[in-house]
């Protein structure tokens, strides 16, 4: 019984899964709706028309409907809804109407560009609601929409027909360009390190349009004494990505942080700001850690290897003329030979640690150069050996005197592994 009333459960989960939804109701005026393919519904307020006759298009109410002939045009004109920024590049028109005394096509305009047609059969003033007509446009030409003002919809109808229209209802379609901040990625700081007084180093900003309409950068702010290499106004496609390049050259030995300021037409983010971060030194040496720690590892075997970043943070070339790590230490570095490094240039270290025995373990890497603030740099090392270690709880075994050809009582030895490795 328990059984069954488990599946039962499980096959109502299914039931309320898979059931097929209610419609949902029309989007609010002037509400936005965010679809799968990144474009932006924007919906219009319910266009209506008023000052029938009679009951002769019973949607909405009594009267609630327009009839003209071939003098008129059923003029209607409604206020841009889009927010700022955004641009209309599809309409959808869903209208409600009827020709009453002859068939034939109507025409449907949006600011004097025709959107559409689509053909009637002659119809009766009864109070049945005609059936809803739908003109798409999935690519509507830039000049066409009025962005920020009033866009009026009309109809053209065949010469010497009456045409009664109840209501409308206009979805438009919009793009907007969306910025990122590729590098550094938020909230990251852009982080230019340790950098030699008077000497500039230079570092770039990735940025790219993750919207579906052009982005343009229009301004860019910096504080001191950080610089821009670039100049606005930069302008990208949908999906593609441009560089910002900055320049740090510290004035005094301090630490110093600033703001680079990206103004665009990005309407959800007019402006958005990277920090920028960067150090003053004395010395054109640079040495990325002070410290190096190795975890664990087994005795007579090499671990991965760790690294340090030597940068030639300075303006003029910079000779390391040794790289070595003390006497009968269990670790190994690469390359351990002397060489140059020009301007702004690096050289990465490998270092790995190899126990030989069990415990911790400590050295130390050694770096000369010829740069007179800074001739020497040196990184500690740290890690810890690790091996099995077998104990027995005995040394010997005592039998009593034994029959020949019989066995004795079983007597153990236990084996115990007291290291730390298996």
């Amino acid at each position: 019984m328990l059984r069954v009333n488990v599946l039962a459960v499980l096959c109502l989960g299914v039931l309320v899964s898979c059931s097929q939804s209610e419609p949902e109701g029309p989007a609010p005026a002037g509400s936005l709706e965010r679809r799968a393919d990144a474009l932006t519904t924007v919906d219009v307020p319910r266009l209506t028309w008023t000052g029938g006759q009679s009951n002769c298009i019973n949607c909405r109410g009594l009267n609630e409907y327009q009839c003209w002939g071939s003098s008129g045009d059923g003029a209607k004109t409604f206020t841009d809804p889009v927010p700022t920024g955004r641009s209309v590049v599809g309409i959808t028109t869903k209208v409600v109407g009827r020709l009453l005394n002859k068939a034939g096509t109507v025409d449907v305009f949006l600011n004097g560009t025709k959107l559409g047609s689509y053909t009637e059969v002659a119809g009766a003033c009864d109070q049945a609601c005609p059936a809803e007509q739908t003109i798409p446009v999935s690519n509507l030409a830039q000049n066409v929409y009025n962005h920020g003002g009033n866009n009026t919809l009309t109809f053209a109808t065949p010469s010497g027909s009456v045409y009664c229209v109840s209501h409308a209802d206009i979805t438009l379609t919009t793009t907007a360009p969306t910025i990122e901040i590729v590098t550094p990625a938020p909230p990251a700081t852009l982080d230019f390190g340790n950098q030699k007084v008077g000497t500039p180093g230079t570092k770039m900003v990735e940025i790219k349009n993750v919207g579906d309409a052009p982005l343009t950068v229009s301004a860019l702010t910096i504080d001191a004494p950080f610089k821009l290499n670039t100049n606005p106004p930069l302008t990208l496609a949908a999906g593609e990505t441009s560089f910002i390049s900055v320049t740090f050259t510290p004035t005094a030995e301090v630490g110093v942080q600033g703001t680079l300021g990206i103004a665009s037409n990005d309407p959800a983010n007019p402006t958005v700001d990277v920090t920028l971060a960067g150090n003053g030194v004395a010395y054109a040496f640079d040495v990325s850690a002070t410290s190096l720690t190795f975890d664990a590892q087994r005795v007579d075997t090499s671990s991965t290897a760790q690294t340090v970043t030597v940068t030639n943070v300075g303006s003029d070339p910079l000779t390391i003329d040794s790289v070595a790590i003390g006497a009968n230490q269990p670790f190994t570095v690469s390359p351990d030979t002397s060489f140059q490094l020009a301007a702004g240039a690096q050289q990465v270290l490998s270092v790995v640690f190899t126990p030989t025995v069990a415990g911790p373990a400590s050295g130390t890497l050694t770096i000369g150069s010829d740069d007179p603030q800074r001739p020497e740099a040196t990184v500690s090392l740290t890690g810890t050996g690790q091996k099995p270690t077998v104990s027995l709880d005995a040394t010997s075994l005592d039998f009593a005197p034994q029959r020949v050809n019989t066995p004795s009582a079983a007597k153990t030895v236990t084996v115990t592994n007291t290291g730390d490795l298996e």
